[in-house]
């Protein structure tokens, strides 16, 4: 143990002796001793209100029951979870059996769970399905009402704590997906008493801002109360009066609060809300450099294919050319043969002759008389003769 007696003051140093100074993980293991060797707490029935519920990936579930007057943490194994009956839900009443144990490394006593059964609903969860039942009938829930979330925002406007983590992750999420969006914090209490008041506030703020044409409302997790003034109906008429659309990441995914339904979209986080309100501006360009690959691609296949049928069409006509002019020259040379055996001389060639009477073509005896002379044309030469 040291000397840690010789540092104590004289007179406390007679007093306690070396064996009585505990050190903190001797007290917690006393502690830990004298708790689960109680017969009475190793097998122990509790009633009491769940919160701060998580449903661990591992498969063990981790809650606080509670009543008006303290609280105990839960845990309760995979191996037990998995023979549930029911699904454990923040709000809801329960009994559980199970023992009392300490984990040492934190000095922390807590409840390890082995059956749970359902005991009705907890007191604000019979507030949260009665305010959700009058503001349903009354349409706020209703999708015609839900206001359309503009695809390319300019300036987004966040209702949240100004010294949260929340504002930073929605600000971190924006400017990677899309960095030319403006984001301006609207600060809000987003927990305790006054913190509907404040939120109601914030969203009346945000719609005087004429730059903002979307709203986040968002904030971390917790348990039902710490939620709560999401679920105050002050704060969900305020959502649905809202003129510019508001988008909700309260909480964690299984988390649902009455400013979600009433929201014009819900998203399970606030980094979620982040995700689905801006585009991915290098998806987006890549995407345009694939339609523009393609359009180009398209304009040369479409240049190619008139090319070949241009092409097609050149030859097509060449070759009706040469065979027009075939054909128009095969024509002339008959043309010329029929003109040429319509050429006297053709004719005298043959054997004809031509007589003239003077410069009259004589062509019946009857035209001529004793004693008229006569010229004969033949192919090669003339002959004058007398008629007898």
């Amino acid at each position: 143990m040291g000397s840690a007696s010789s540092e104590l003051p004289e007179a406390v140093a007679k007093r306690v002796s070396e064996e009585r100074i505990f050190s903190v993980g001797r007290l917690t293991r006393t502690i830990k001793e004298t708790l689960e060797s109680n017969s009475d707490l190793r097998e122990i029935w509790v009633r009491g209100e769940i919160s701060n519920l998580t449903y661990h990936l591992s498969g063990h579930v981790y809650f606080t029951l509670k009543d008006e007057n303290s609280q105990i943490k839960c845990t309760m194994w995979k191996s037990n979870a998995s023979n549930l009956k029911f699904k454990l839900a923040s709000g809801g009443k329960t009994i559980v059996r199970g023992s009392v144990e300490v984990y040492e490394p934190r000095g922390e006593y807590q409840l390890i769970v082995k059956e749970a059964y359902e005991d009705g609903l907890g007191d604000l969860h019979k507030r949260f399905l009665l305010l959700k039942e009058k503001l349903s009938k009354e349409g706020l829930f209703a999708e015609e009402h839900k206001k359309r979330i503009p695809k390319f925002p300019k300036t987004i406007g966040v209702i949240t704590s100004p010294t949260g983590a929340v504002f930073h992750d929605i600000c971190n999420v924006i400017s990677r997906r899309f960095p030319h969006v403006r984001i301006l914090l609207v600060p809000a209490k987003v927990q305790g008493d006054d913190g509907a008041q404040s939120i109601v506030a914030a969203i009346h703020t945000a719609n005087g801002i004429k730059e903002i044409d979307l709203i986040i409302l968002a904030r971390g997790g917790g348990s039902l109360e710490d939620l709560w003034c999401f679920n105050e109906e002050s704060v969900a008429r305020a959502v649905y009066s809202s003129e510019i659309p508001i988008v909700s990441g309260i909480g964690h995914e299984t988390d649902f609060t009455i400013a979600d339904f009433v929201s014009d979209k819900r998203a399970p986080t606030p980094s979620a809300a982040a995700e689905i309100i801006v585009p991915d501006a290098m998806r987006i360009e890549t995407e345009l450099q694939q339609y523009a690959d393609k359009l180009v691609r398209g304009l040369q296949n479409f240049v190619s294919l008139r090319s070949e049928r241009l092409d097609g069409l050149t030859i097509r006509l060449i070759r009706s050319m040469k065979y027009t002019a075939q054909n128009k020259s095969g024509g002339v040379k008959t043309m010329q043969g029929k003109l040429g055996s319509l050429d006297p001389t053709s004719v005298l060639k043959r054997g004809f002759s031509i007589t003239l009477l003077g410069k009259q073509l004589v062509i019946d005896a009857k035209q001529v008389k004793r004693g008229d002379k006569l010229k004969t044309v033949l192919a090669s030469g003339q002959i004058s003769s007398e008629v007898e």
